[in-house]
């Protein structure tokens, strides 16, 4: 079983083990400093902006044997990401993906020396498999903005109406708001009925604010003044909008979709941030993975923003990492992936607008996740 492990940043952390059993007790005293909180001395990823007091995750197996095998856990699975608004992480769980696929392989074929049927990764344009033991996993990004990828004759597209409440300033996650979104009764209204009932879709989600940053300099470059950002974020009215629609998309996310027979999965960018060992490991397990800690491992260092900004700006095998070029806006799709960052780069009454943007519209169990005040 995974183990939630929580730890405080700045002293050392003392964790004592109590187990018990028929007829005998025995204590086992773990002592670890901050930076033994990682098998083999593995870094997590730390996001500029923790508190002291937030929970900071270890690799999940770190009590389990680290040599566990690995494995498909069942059949072939088919996932797919899709539905996700643009810069909320969408790019980095592909690279994610790929990198699972990829340390798998090198975990099976060291435990299974000299041996033949080794996993084989096929790597194409938004399109990532693994094939092994007459089996197949597949990881696929087309489509990833796009609903009409989940069922085209009853695609749901949340964009317009969020841009309308945000003018009307009606609450997105109100029901007003939400049942103005094409097709949501209909959904509503019917029994299970998927036909691929065996797919899973993946739908990333990020706090509004630094999803509008994020897009702001990925499209007019990192050079983007503080005045010349909050200027084209109020003159869009770009945090309403951006808000409105992440609130109705995660109703449809967690409302609509799943009654009907969809496997539909909400992610979120602050995890794969703040507790990048689980995310990997909550994704090996959603894609049919057995992974161990090694596996987990190298996917965090090898996909940390710390390391994915160094090849973007080194240049040191772009080539590898699916939407990274050496020109063009894709040159700068890694900025610092620091969670609250926004606010140090808004001017001040840009900001205090935004931060009720995004409360004003975001549902209770959003805005407590991102700490947005009602």
């Amino acid at each position: 079983m995974m183990e939630d492990f929580k730890a405080s940043y700045g002293s050392k952390l003392k964790t004592y083990f109590l187990i018990f059993g028929a007829g005998f007790a025995f204590v086992f005293l773990v002592v670890s400093a901050r930076d033994q909180l990682t098998t083999n001395n593995l870094k997590l990823s730390e996001a500029e902006d923790l508190d002291a007091e937030d929970e900071v995750d270890v690799i999940d197996s770190l009590f389990n044997d680290e040599d566990a095998l690995v494995d498909f856990h069942g059949g072939s699975s088919y996932t797919r990401l899709t539905m996700s608004i643009p810069k909320t992480g969408t790019s980095a769980i592909e690279w994610i993906a790929q990198s699972i696929f990829s340390n798998f392989k090198t975990e099976w074929e060291r435990q299974n020396k000299n041996k033949a049927g080794a996993p084989v990764v096929k790597n194409s344009f938004k399109y990532h498999q693994m094939d092994f033991n007459g089996k197949y996993v597949v990881f696929d990004v087309h489509g990833k903005h796009d609903t009409s990828k989940i069922e085209p004759s009853h695609s749901i597209h949340t964009h317009k109406v969020a841009v309308k409440v945000a003018h009307e300033h009606i609450p997105a996650w109100s029901d007003e708001a939400f049942f103005r979104v094409p097709h949501v009764k209909d959904y509503l209204n019917r029994s299970r009925f998927v036909p691929d009932s065996d797919k899973k879709y993946v739908v990333m989600f990020r706090d509004p604010i630094a999803t509008v940053v994020s897009y702001m300099y990925y499209e007019y470059g990192s050079k983007l003044s503080k005045e010349n950002l909050s200027q084209r974020i109020q003159l869009g009215n770009s945090c309403a909008k951006t808000a409105a629609n992440m609130a109705l998309l995660y109703r449809v996310v967690t409302e609509v979709l799943p009654p009907v027979g969809y496997q539909i999965y909400p992610m979120f960018f602050d995890e794969m941030r703040t507790k990048p060992a689980r995310f990997v490991s909550e994704l090996a397990q959603l894609l049919g993975l057995t992974v161990n800690s090694k596996v987990i491992e190298a996917v965090v260092q090898e996909t940390s923003p710390e390391h994915m900004k160094s090849v973007q700006q080194n240049h040191d095998g772009i080539g590898q990492y699916s939407g990274l070029s050496r020109a063009g806006k894709n040159s700068r799709k890694v900025r610092n992936a620091a969670l609250k960052g926004y606010m140090d780069e808004l001017e001040p009454e840009v900001l205090r607008k935004c931060l009720d943007d995004a409360a004003f519209h975001l549902p209770p169990v959003l805005r407590e996740r991102w700490g947005f005040e009602a």
